[in-house]
């Protein structure tokens, strides 16, 4: 599937998956021509949710895009590994605990753990979750940004 294609199925969807009170947060066409769509949901989803939303996902690509290439259509959450970009990622994730690698390291240190208490389309700031230091850090530097999850 090509990149245009997706950018039309990714633009074209919006419109149903918010009338049905989902975001989408990404997109992907995957290896093994899975047609990956991670939502979210405020309310939160569970198994019956996104059976309905893939049926309506699946009516709407077939029948009003008319996606004529093989395609397996996969619907899930994003998963706590994922890699956070977007403004709605940060947003969702306000007041939880990020994982960050710097691609420039900042007092000679690549990687930042702590909270994130704000953010705009060119900063990130977070209270370290070692000594409450407050950092700001712009979002070209960030190479990787993730939920931290503590083990």
């Amino acid at each position: 599937m090509n990149k245009n294609t997706i950018t039309r199925i990714e633009k074209e969807s919006l419109q149903l998956l918010t009338d049905n009170g989902y975001e989408l947060v990404e997109l992907k066409y995957e290896e093994g021509r899975n047609l990956v769509f991670y939502l979210y949901k405020e309310a939160g989803m569970d198994l019956d949710s996104l059976e309905s939303i893939s049926r309506k996902l699946d009516t709407f690509l077939e029948e009003e895009l008319k996606v004529d290439e093989s395609y397996n259509l996969v619907v899930s959450s994003p998963d706590l590994s994922r890699n956070l970009h977007t403004d709605g990622d940060f947003r969702r994730n306000l007041g939880q605990v990020l994982e960050i690698k710097l691609r420039v390291p900042i007092e000679h240190n690549y990687n930042l753990t702590g909270t994130l208490i704000e953010f705009d389309e060119n900063m990130i700031k977070l209270v370290e979750k070692d000594n409450g230091t407050e950092r700001e850090v712009s979002r070209d530097e960030i190479k990787r940004a993730r939920i931290y999850i503590e083990i």
